[in-house]
């Protein structure tokens, strides 16, 4: 196709992160991005987060915004300029692209960088706390290109070096390292342009947090080196090989054993003998970034005379299992730094954080508030990581003044202070808060089943604290936590948020605080109505050690929004304030698990590599489009996968694939890559070409998820209708399709594996393959799913059912494996060892989408 492209002036968009409300056409404060080009007005960022994109291209048939491989079309107008906005985007910096005729180019209006293995375009949308990364009125360090030569490489290659403010005010002074590496399709302009990693250095410096060090990002792709050549094969701290292969620049493979033989060999002696570093181990660190975080975890632990701090950004975690010796382990390294954005799977690595804190090695979890695998995320994650470093090192003249006037003004603590004693725990947040007066509010903790939910938008009342009613932990059993004996005021945060409940006498439920029995406690008589804040204080003494609080379920299930205990003598005036809520919804799951001999993997783990883009193979389209809901009485929207080489002279099988509770038609793309994922599969003849259609299954005009995800509940039952009346008609209305219920698939995650299991079984005329992974309670009972298992076993081509160990939602999932074991219904049972996570459905949808259709 040829393209004619007059002027080009720019485009963006970025996913919308789940839970967040349909936004405002009506705001119009749109401003330039600060990442365009001198003198290009787009695109626009305005206050809800909306990027504006504006294209003139006259002769263009079609052209659409291209990020994460999602593509959004833009409308024509005068002039031939093409425009549109997007949803609200994460905070922080984003890659697109333009697709203009189908031809993928970078646009002129804004700044370039490389990423997703091209240069391509960035935006960014400001964030709250962009302030840590600003440019400001502060010393500033040096960011120098050096060139090195590698003798294992055999090439002359390229690295970039911060050097504190101060390296060249003192020329005996050394200085400790942190080697630093960028993620998958990056390079090592990647820190330096998309984190800001100088100057969240010369920030923190300056700010008296962190003690000046020089950091060197080097290229992990080694020219020359395969994935099984070019140095020796990579191995974890257990010693086992990895053998993830990553696409780099020029088509080149991520040979970790090469990159580390570049790196200790060549790379490290090159700069302790052309830098003032302290070059011995107890002042070298290495940390990275997804791919980069990876690395660090294979490399450091393998090399520990040559590294003491480690940091892994969303790219794993270190288990005291894959430690070999564990006591040499704990000798020679000083802190170990693991971090995930809280949208990303990051509960193993918080529980492998935790287990080597028990283990006595000084280890730190760190969460990134409403971010996912994005650049935010690793800005924050450095920010958090750089004090932590080389400190035997002095600090700053800032930070020994500040402690100095602290240490005078401050008296020193007596072991009866109260101060040590209080604790707050914020029920239900998912990360720990600090409040305007500097009051500390710890995660979720300490509770024993339940689930627990945020409702971050939600008007409270009678409380000037409401962010704390804005989360809480539900149908528990009991909460717990170690204290010294003595006497305490514990205050009991109470408020109803649930939009299930409408009046007294609905949610009743006991508790008994240290003996001190509260029965029939109803919070809406209590507080006063709906969304108000209550308080109730008990005063209790511990002798043994431990505070518990038990729940009882009368009437609904019990709830709670915080819990402060308060040393007797403190809490006539120790007054909290509230943190800073967050502002994505968030549902994690506690019930108990108890698992059963079937509880097995059904299939061995997906290959390293498996859902990463890559080049040389054909690949399919994702296209956003429009259809007419009859059901709803609106223009909806959903996201369609073409597979490579579609055309309308064959008919494609057709799998619907539903979202979660909290997501909307981008949420499997957003969190398994469906479209690269079975590019792969097709590729490798693995999967039969066809076409992925994800709708969103909350039928009701405005179909985004809200504040409370929960009340839209009843939108997921009546898409049954727009599904089968309006969204499969569409599709086979605009694409060439197999219309038979043979070539007809139905399968979805969590919220939507309850759909599909529900309306799957229910039109087995319909759907012949049916795939339900981490099934919700939305799930029918078993006898009301499947009413006659005669029928089932005759018209199922496949039914697969999946959840992982660790997923508090199991129950439901084995409950209905145990039904149709009995009743001899055919099914495939698989139980992996992940959670209720993103990495559970993707590894389902990779191997539901090679059974299916065949």
């Amino acid at each position: 196709m040829k393209t004619k492209i007059a002027l080009l002036a720019l485009t963006s968009l970025v996913l919308c992160p789940p839970g967040r409300a349909q936004t405002n056409p009506a705001v119009e404060d749109f401003k330039p991005s600060s990442l365009n080009q001198p003198g290009k007005q787009y695109p626009q960022v305005d206050s809800e987060r909306r990027v504006r994109a504006r294209v003139i291209a006259p002769e263009a048939q079609s052209v659409a915004l291209d990020i994460g491989g999602v593509k959004y079309p833009l409308t024509k107008g005068e002039g031939g300029a093409w425009t549109g906005e997007s949803r609200p985007q994460d905070e922080g910096f984003h890659y697109y692209q333009l697709v203009i005729d189908g031809a993928s180019v970078p646009d002129p209006g804004s700044l370039y960088f490389y990423g997703a293995s091209r240069w391509g375009s960035g935006v960014e949308v400001p964030a709250q706390d962009q302030d840590f990364y600003a440019l400001k009125n502060v010393p500033h360090g040096d960011l120098r290109e050096v060139r090195y030569y590698s003798k294992g490489a055999d090439a002359v290659l390229r690295c970039f070096v911060y050097t504190p403010p101060d390296y060249e005010q003192d020329s005996s002074r050394r200085y400790p390292v942190l080697y630093l590496q960028h993620g998958g399709g990056e390079d090592e302009t990647g820190w330096g342009n998309q984190g800001h990693a100088g100057l969240i250095l010369d920030n923190l410096i300056a700010a008296g947090k962190a003690r000046p060090f020089l950091i060197v990002m080097a290229n992990s792709y080694v020219p020359g080196a395969s994935m099984f050549g070019g140095g020796p094969a990579a191995v974890d701290a257990a010693g086992r090989p990895l053998s993830r292969s990553i696409s780099g620049p020029g088509g080149r493979s991520y040979n970790p054993g090469a990159f580390a033989k570049v790196l200790i060999q060549d790379l490290i002696p090159y700069i302790d003998g052309h830098y003032r570093t302290l070059a011995d181990q107890p002042h070298r660190a290495m940390a990275g970034l997804s791919m980069g975080g990876m690395q660090t975890r294979a490399i450091a632990p393998a090399n520990l005379d040559t590294f003491s701090h480690i940091g892994i950004f969303s790219g794993g975690s270190i288990a005291p299992s894959e430690i070999p010796d564990l006591d040499a382990f704990k000798q020679k390294v000083k802190v170990v730094f693991v971090s995930y954005g809280s949208r990303e799977n990051g509960a193993a690595g918080r529980a492998n954080v935790e287990a080597l804190q028990q283990a006595g090695i000084k280890s730190v979890y760190y969460e990134s508030p409403n971010t996912a695998h994005e650049w935010q995320s690793w800005r924050r994650s450095l920010h958090a990581f750089a004090p932590l470093l080389f400190e035997d090192q002095p600090l700053p003249a800032a930070l020994a003044q500040t402690t100095a006037e602290s240490r005078a003004a401050t008296p020193a603590p007596t072991v009866n202070a109260p101060s040590a004693r209080t604790i707050r725990v914020n029920a239900g947040a998912s990360s720990s808060l600090t409040d305007a007066g500097g009051v500390v509010w710890q995660p979720d903790q300490g509770f024993e089943g339940g689930d627990v939910i945020e409702r971050p938008d939600l008007p409270i009342e009678d409380t000037k604290q409401p962010e704390i009613y804005r989360s809480e932990h539900y149908a528990m059993d009991s909460f717990s936590r170690k204290v010294p004996n003595g006497k305490y005021v514990v205050k009991l945060h109470f408020c109803e948020t649930y939009e299930g409940i409408t009046g007294p006498g609905e949610r009743v439920f006991s508790f008994e605080v240290e003996g001190t029995a509260f029965k029939d406690f109803d919070v809406w008589k209590k507080a006063g109505g709906f969304a108000r804040a209550y308080v109730e204080s008990v005063p209790v003494e511990v002798a043994d050690g431990q505070l518990d609080i038990k729940f009882t379920p009368n009437i609904e299930n019990p709830q709670i929004n915080a819990v402060e205990i308060l040393p007797a003598e403190a809490s006539g005036n120790d007054k909290a304030s509230a943190p800073a809520a967050s502002r994505e919804p968030r549902i994690r799951r506690g019930r108990e698990i108890k698992l059963g001999p079937d509880d097995q993997p059904a299939f061995a783990e997906p290959p390293a590599g498996f859902a990463d883009r890559r080049e040389g193979i054909p690949h399919g389209q994702l296209e956003m489009i429009e259809y007419e809901s009859k059901t709803v009485g609106t223009t909806r929207k959903m996201q369609v996968y073409t597979p490579p080489g579609y055309t309308a002279d064959k008919k494609y099988p057709v799998l619907y694939l539903l979202h979660g509770i909290g997501g909307d038609e981008t949420e499997w793309e957003r969190f398994a890559h469906p479209d690269v994922l079975l590019d792969n599969l097709i590729a490798e003849g693995k999967a039969v070409p066809m076409i992925i259609v994800m709708p969103n299954g909350r039928a009701q005009k405005d179909d985004r998820p809200g504040p409370n995800p929960m009340a839209t509940a009843p939108a997921f039952v009546r898409f049954e209708e727009d599904l089968l009346n309006d969204v499969i008609p569409a599709i086979q209305s605009r694409y060439s399709t197999s219309t038979n219920r043979e070539s007809r698939a139905l399968a979805g995650l969590s919220m939507g594996g309850g759909q599909t299991l529900n309306f799957g079984l229910a039109h087995l005329d319909t759907f012949a393959w049916l795939g339900a992974f981490s099934s919700a309670p939305n799930t029918k009972p078993p006898a009301e799913l499947v009413p006659d298992p005669a029928a089932a076993k005759s018209q199922l081509k496949l039914l697969m059912l999946s959840a992982g160990n660790q997923d508090g939602l199991l129950g439901i999932s084995q409950g209905v494996h145990t039904y149709l074991k009995e009743y001899n219904v055919p099914h495939i049972w698989h139980v992996d060892g992940n959670g209720h996570d993103p990495t559970h459905w993707q590894h389902s949808l990779y191997h539901f989408a090679q059974l299916i259709f065949r």
